[in-house]
């Protein structure tokens, strides 16, 4: 069996109505403060092009110890604090990179 190099999380949000341009400027400061993170692979940001209001991050991580110092971010918990207001819909997939 193929041995996992690093952990990749498929995040999809939606927005609230009315919130897709806040959530988009929230989201973009997101991605430049994760992108220089020791450990981050990488952290791109996508939206769906039918769907405005609807946004899914990429996220590779070198392990969980990069992860895990994302989570406890200036910027992750600044962003964490202002879903509520922004977002609908949240869920995240666990994926496998090799």
């Amino acid at each position: 069996m193929t041995k996992c190099l690093s952990i990749a999380k498929q995040i999809n949000l939606t927005a609230k109505a009315n919130c897709e341009g806040a959530l988009l400027t929230l989201l973009q400061n997101m991605v430049s403060l994760s992108l220089k993170e020791v450990g981050c692979i990488r952290y791109e940001l996508y939206q769906i092009n039918d769907r405005l209001a609807s946004f899914f991050l990429l996220e590779i991580w070198e392990n969980s110890d990069a992860l895990d110092a994302h989570k406890r971010s200036a910027h992750f918990i600044d962003f964490v604090s202002q879903m509520p207001n922004l977002v609908e819909d949240k869920s995240s997939i666990a994926l496998n990179a090799f």
